[in-house]
C-alpha cells in the first residue's frame, strides 16, 4: 500500500459524487492524500547557485550551516526537530528525499498506538512528542542506526516514562523554547528525570563524549569554547593541534592579521 508523501498515511482510492472510485491508474499516479498535503510538499526553491540557505526550514530540517562540499554537491549541517545533527546533502533537502533524522518514521510508529492529544494536523505532532519517540527508539530498537551509541552501550529510558507519553510530558515539561533538545546531564546514565533537561544546541555539543578537552593556562574548556574565546573559528583550531604544540596553536596570529 502507498502512503502520501508529505504526512505518511496509507492512501485509499477515492470516491467520487456518483459513488464511482478513482480509476487504478490515476490512483497509481496519486502521492498525497490531499490538495493540501500537496501543496505543503512542494519542492522548496533551493536551486540557486552559491546562495546560503543557513536558518532555513525543510521539513523537519533547520539548515545551520553550508559545509564542505563532498564531490560537485552542496552539503549542509542540519538540525533535526528531534535535536539530531546531521549533514545532507542540498539536493536531498531540495527534493524530499531527506525530511528527518529517522524521527519522522519513529513518530508515524509511535502514533499508531498511542492517544495521547499531541497532533498538530496534517501529519505533524508536537516537538515534545517527537522527541519522546525518538529518546524510545535509539535505546529500545536496535534498528535504528543510533541504538549502538544508546541502548547499545547501556542507555536505558525511565520505565515511568517508557510508555507513558504523558509522564514524559509532566515531568519534563514544554520545550521552553522552540530550539531547545533533551540532554542527559550524565553521559553515561539513561534518560530519567533526575538525569535530563531542556538545553540549547552549545550546551548539549559541550556535553558529547567525543568532546576533547584543552587544557591551557591553567583553564580546561572544549574545542568550540577556545575558539570563540580566542576568535578563531573551530575548523582552524582543529587543524592547528592537529600539527602545533597548544601554546602555538593558541597564540600564533591568523594569516593576514596583525595582533
Amino acid at each position: 500500500m502507498s502512503t502520501c508523501n508529505y504526512c505518511g498515511k496509507q492512501l485509499h482510492r477515492k470516491v467520487n459524487t456518483k459513488g464511482q472510485l478513482e480509476a487504478p491508474s490515476l490512483f497509481k499516479k496519486r502521492k498525497h492524500c490531499d490538495l493540501r498535503c500537496a501543496a505543503k510538499s512542494t519542492k522548496p526553491h533551493l536551486h540557486f547557485k552559491g546562495e546560503d540557505f543557513a536558518g532555513r526550514k525543510i521539513h523537519y530540517w533547520t539548515m545551520l550551516r553550508e559545509v564542505e562540499r563532498k564531490g560537485t554537491r552542496r552539503h549542509y549541517l542540519c538540525l533535526c526537530d528531534c535535536g539530531t545533527e546531521k549533514i545532507v546533502a542540498l539536493s536531498n533537502l531540495r527534493s524530499g528525499k531527506s525530511k528527518s533524522c529517522g524521527c519522522l518514521r519513529d513518530e508515524i510508529a509511535c502514533q499508531a498506538n498511542t492517544k495521547h492529544g499531541e497532533k498538530r494536523g496534517q501529519g505533524r505532532y508536537s516537538p515534545e512528542y517527537v522527541v519522546w519517540c525518538h529518546i524510545k527508539s535509539r535505546c529500545c530498537n536496535p534498528r535504528n542506526k543510533s541504538y549502538k551509541n544508546y541502548g547499545g552501550r547501556g542507555i536505558t529510558v525511565y520505565e515511568r516514562w517508557l510508555n507513558s507519553f504523558e509522564n514524559f510530558l509532566a515531568d519534563m515539561g514544554r520545550k521552553p523554547f522552540k530550539q531547545a533538545m533533551i540532554e542527559r546531564i550524565k553521559n553515561d546514565e539513561g534518560y530519567s528525570p533526575d538525569n535530563c533537561k531542556w538545553a540549547t544546541n552549545a550546551e548539549q555539543s559541550r556535553n558529547r563524549r567525543s568532546n576533547i578537552v584543552i587544557k591551557y593556562q591553567g583553564r580546561e574548556m572544549v574545542l568550540s569554547d577556545w575558539a570563540i574565546e580566542l576568535g578563531i573559528s573551530r575548523a582552524t583550531l582543529s587543524s592547528r593541534l592537529k600539527v602545533w604544540p597548544v601554546e602555538k596553536a593558541f597564540t600564533e596570529p591568523i594569516l593576514g592579521t596583525h595582533k
